[in-house]
């Protein structure tokens, strides 16, 4: 290797690992379910091995591929493969919109945390299990029980 490759080589090794997992990780593959499922809904989400999102008369719930639904459109706004990056090994909870603030339920449908924020992103293993949300314009980070988490 000569002295430019080995520069570069080691310019990007630096730059990959200053830079967080998620940042540098493969894209994902959007799986969209058959036309005739997709059919039902005014629009649908990717399926992210768990649930998918979907959309009927302007709002949102959630659905199995085959179209089962899981949890009845009801919400203002849903994330979108809420499942990606979380831990297998935990309950799922998603982060939905009723009204005008952001909560998280479970799969049954269950309020697990209440719906008390301008913003919330869905759970993420990267840094622990945490979620990102903005309360009274203020960005902090929680853990599963909807507590903040210390940066």
């Amino acid at each position: 290797m000569n002295k430019k490759t080995a520069a570069l080589f080691s310019a990007a090794f630096l730059v990959a690992a200053a830079l967080p997992a998620a940042a540098i990780a493969m894209p994902s593959i959007c799986v969209k379910p058959d036309p005739n499922v997709a059919a039902r809904f005014d629009g649908v989400g990717c399926y992210d091995n768990v649930v998918m999102l979907i959309q009927k008369n302007g709002l949102y719930g959630y659905a199995e591929l085959d179209g089962k639904i899981i949890i009845p459109p009801q919400y203002q706004d849903a994330a979108d493969k809420p499942a990606e990056r979380f831990p297998r090994n935990r309950e799922l909870l998603i982060p939905v919109k009723k009204g005008k603030l952001w909560g998280y339920i479970d799969l049954s449908d269950k309020t697990r945390i209440p719906f008390r924020y301008e913003e919330a992103e869905p759970f993420i293993e990267q840094y622990g299990t945490s979620a990102r949300v903005r309360q009274n314009g203020r960005d902090f980070s929680i853990d599963l029980k909807g507590r903040e988490v210390k940066q």
